[in-house]
């Protein structure tokens, strides 16, 4: 796998997810892989049945031990369930969904993650995010943890973004980090691909601000290169109109002023005048409060290139 290919080269991401993809301004691997989460839903804390409080968002892992699907007068459907852990039964509501029914039957172990509510006497869960159970060596995605929330758009939604980046993050490339350890251990950064899994599945506040820290870092050296290469390719500029202001000139206008120029401003006005006369073109910035003579430097400079 490399970063570059593009999406269509994952598994199951054909034509159709590609332009939707190609919405959020994802058509490689790459871009996909650092698509980060906006946000994050805490379905991290885990109970039992005979635990449950009133309006509480929490996630619980178990068996659905029986589900209909009922039609409603409006059309739509119901589908009731009833699920069962070590210490109750709770009945499960969704609507609109039923193909739950034939998920359920086939695979009952799943992991249910919602806010509790009370229906009648009864506390329920309704519509909540489910996920089938995980085997040994595979972890929570939807349930059960910090729920990477991403950018979406219309067919494509966090759940799904999740699965794929997931699949991503298991297949990363063995030279995907550019910076050696002297640079990381420098800057106290963690290694990339530490940072992208943890970006997207953070398993604690700590190690999701580790990472947010190497990304950031890596944001900024990007633009800071580009940058650096922007400057370098305007000194490859020859200068076509250089600029040599008469020193005779200038000092007869700066003695005109009612005012004398502070250092400040005559290093910045000596420093402008000599770019002008470069063999590649001048880009300056000149910072300073207001009142602090931007403005009369700006017209020595001028005043040169109108001479």
């Amino acid at each position: 796998m490399q970063l570059d290919h593009p999406v269509t080269t994952l598994p199951s991401i054909g034509p159709s997810y590609a332009a939707k993809l190609a919405k959020l301004n994802i058509a490689t691997i790459g871009q996909l892989l650092h698509h980060y989460p906006f946000r994050y839903s805490d379905l991290s804390e885990t109970k039992t049945i005979n635990n449950l409080v009133e309006d509480e968002t929490i996630t619980l892992s178990g068996t659905i031990l029986e589900i209909k699907s009922a039609y409603l007068r409006s059309g739509k459907t119901l589908q009731k369930a009833k699920f069962s852990d070590s210490t109750g039964i709770l009945d499960i509501t969704w609507f609109n969904q039923p193909y739950l029914v034939k998920t359920f039957s086939a695979h009952p172990q799943v992991s249910l993650s919602g806010k509790v509510k009370r229906f009648g006497r009864k506390l329920t869960l309704s519509s909540p995010q489910y996920e089938l159970a995980p085997s040994h060596d595979q972890t929570l995605l939807h349930t059960g943890r910090q729920v990477p929330i991403y950018p979406e758009t219309s067919g494509l939604s966090s759940k799904w973004l999740r699965q794929k980046i997931h699949l991503l993050l298991q297949q990363l490339p063995q030279n995907l980090d550019w910076a050696p350890i002297w640079i990381r251990d420098q800057y106290q950064l963690a290694p990339l691909d530490q940072a992208l899994t943890q970006i997207h599945f953070p398993n604690s506040t700590e190690n999701y601000q580790v990472a947010k820290n190497r990304l950031a870092f890596d944001e900024l050296l990007k633009y800071q290169l580009m940058a650096q290469i922007s400057k370098r390719d305007r000194q490859t500029i020859k200068n076509l109109f250089p600029i040599s202001p008469s020193p005779t000139q200038i000092q007869s206008l700066i003695h005109q002023l009612p005012f004398e120029l502070t250092s400040g401003q005559t290093q910045a006005v000596q420093t402008i005048l000599q770019d002008m006369q470069a063999t590649s073109p001048m880009n300056r910035l000149i910072q300073g409060d207001v009142g602090s003579g931007k403005t009369i430097v700006a017209a020595i400079a001028a005043f040169a290139a109108i001479n």
